[in-house]
Parts: structure tokens; C-alpha cells; sequence
């Protein structure tokens, strides 16, 4: 969560309590349903805003080693300014030797923003 205040635009409070950390709620869509209920009915204007945050968020994770950010890992928050994506499960922070691991971009649960990112309609 450190990592994540330092590197991000995103910012989470958190409490440290002992041995027990408690973080709070972070606001959003989660991208999985997001996907599923919203991506078809965006304007390209909106995709391409979309495509751009998901690239960010793509590299803010492989910089952080922050894995496993699977559609369902990480929500979108819905601003006046657009989009923003932000992760929310934080425990997959790790080294790994293989790079993929790192960017969204290669799991089978984030194609549909990879297509749209590369193709938009």
C-alpha cells in the first residue's frame, strides 16, 4: 500500500493496527463487470480515454510488480474527467522472473480492453 500512495495518482488511507493492517474502501466499478455491462456502449471518444488509462495502468503495475490484475483485481472509477483505473488487491506484490506476470495486458480476463485498446470501434 505503500508502493501504491507512492507511485500511483491513487492514493488509499490505510490504518496499521498491530499486526492488523485495515485499508479503506476503494470506490469504483469492478473492470470484470464493468466489461460486461458498459465497454459496447462507449463513444470512441470514451474508449480512447479508456485505452489510455488501461496503457498507464499497464505500466504502473509492471513498475510496482504488482501481479495478478486480472479484470476482477482492479475497478475503474467513473470521474467528470473520465476514467480511472485503480487496483485493489494489493497482496500479489512480489518478483517474479517473467515480466508478463506484471502487465494486465497478457491475462485472458483484461482481451476485451487489450481489443479495444488496439482496435477501437
Amino acid at each position: 500500500l505503500e508502493l501504491e500512495h507512492l507511485l500511483s495518482p491513487n492514493h488509499i488511507n490505510f490504518l496499521v493496527y498491530k499486526s492488523t493492517l485495515i485499508e479503506e474502501h476503494i470506490i469504483g466499478i469492478p473492470e470484470d463487470i464493468f466489461i460486461e455491462q458498459n465497454l459496447d456502449k462507449l463513444s470512441i471518444q470514451d474508449q480512447k480515454a479508456l485505452a489510455k488509462e488501461f496503457v498507464k495502468f499497464n505500466e504502473r503495475c509492471f513498475i510496482r510488480l504488482l501481479a495478478d490484475m486480472r479484470s476482477y483485481n482492479y475497478v475503474i472509477v467513473i470521474t467528470q474527467d473520465f476514467d480511472r483505473i485503480r487496483a485493489i488487491d494489493f497482496d500479489q506484490q512480489s518478483y517474479e522472473g517473467n515480466p508478463k506476470v506484471y502487465k494486465p495486458q497478457f491475462l485472458k480476463e483484461n482481451n476485451a480492453l487489450v481489443d479495444m485498446t488496439c482496435n477501437p470501434h
